[in-house]
């Protein structure tokens, strides 16, 4: 499952650089704007009329004693009452942290004089990058260690990341960014693959709805005071007369974009030092057998 999710992702980042500057053509922006609404109404309009099967409920009555107040925080109390899935969710939303922050398009564009079709070309090799592992997972049976998975794949795409800061042409950068982003459909599905044996499909729902509301609301900050990062400290730092570029000017450069490819750097080592942590927490390490799988049970198969 998570290997299509990230198939119909990856997909869209082939073809929308095309369909985008086709339709812009034709025209202008909001000709593209009206395009926009009238997919996300037929998206809502699919979901609506789809059946989508209800799992089996395990057992009714707590569903029946939790009032809307109760529902609602559901997901934060049963991440709490289980340290190992806590600590597993912690390293996640810490990735997503440094991740976030490392600023593709503007890196991008800043070293290439606002080049709308570099950016593109690297947006598609990322793309490319991701439909090809995401076919990879959906064919492949999987590692039954699901977090030795989703560890290489948190230190590969880290690498990954490194190596597109170090970038200095759309070549170097389409083929750093299509690496990266080959990591995250095995990424994802390990983390899926985790977590849905851990918890119960009952309480999968409201689970992952927190899940998405507390890492949402890191990569939210985590984009809000990455832009401010960048801009006052590393690309002034790296200006011609800036106190870094004395340093890393002879590889990176000065001047426009060459603060942004530092900051890229780092976040990726960052990235890849999450994983470090999650080695030496045992609670991450260990989460497969130190918290046990639902069981169902035999009556409602």
């Amino acid at each position: 499952m998570g290997g299509m999710t990230t198939l119909t992702w990856y997909g869209g980042n082939i073809l929308s650089p095309a369909f985008a500057a086709t339709l812009y053509a034709m025209g202008g922006l909001l000709f593209v704007m009206i395009i926009d609404i009238v997919t996300f109404i037929v998206a809502i309009v699919t979901v609506i009329i789809s059946h989508i099967p209800q799992p089996i409920k395990e057992s009714t009555e707590t569903e029946q004693s939790l009032a809307l107040k109760g529902q609602l925080l559901f997901g934060f109390r049963y991440l709490w009452e289980r340290p190992p899935l806590r600590a597993f969710i912690f390293v996640a939303c810490l990735w997503t942290l440094f991740h976030d922050a490392a600023m593709n398009a503007p890196m991008i564009l800043a070293r290439t004089d606002n080049n709308e079709a570099v950016l593109a070309a690297v947006s598609a090799a990322s793309g490319i990058g991701g439909v090809i592992a995401a076919l990879l997972v959906s064919t492949w049976d999987g590692s039954k260690r699901h977090m030795l998975t989703y560890g290489w794949g948190m230190v590969s795409a880290g690498i990954g990341k490194v190596f597109v800061g170090m970038g200095q042409d759309v070549v170097s950068w389409s083929l750093a960014q299509g690496y990266t982003s080959a990591n995250f459909p095995f990424l994802g599905s390990a983390r899926q693959a985790i977590v849905m044996s851990k918890v119960e499909p009952s309480a999968q729902g409201r689970f992952f709805a927190t899940f998405t509301i507390i890492v949402g609301l890191v990569s939210l900050l985590t984009r809000l005071s990455a832009g401010l990062l960048g801009d006052y400290l590393f690309e002034l730092a790296m200006s011609v007369d800036g106190w870094l570029s004395p340093y890393l000017g002879w590889f990176f450069g000065t001047g426009a974009g060459a603060g942004l490819s530092v900051q890229f750097v780092l976040l990726g080592l960052g990235m890849t030092g999450v994983r470090v942590l999650a080695l030496t927490w045992k609670s991450v390490r260990n989460i497969e057998t130190d918290l046990p799988d639902y069981e169902i049970n035999s009556d409602s198969q």
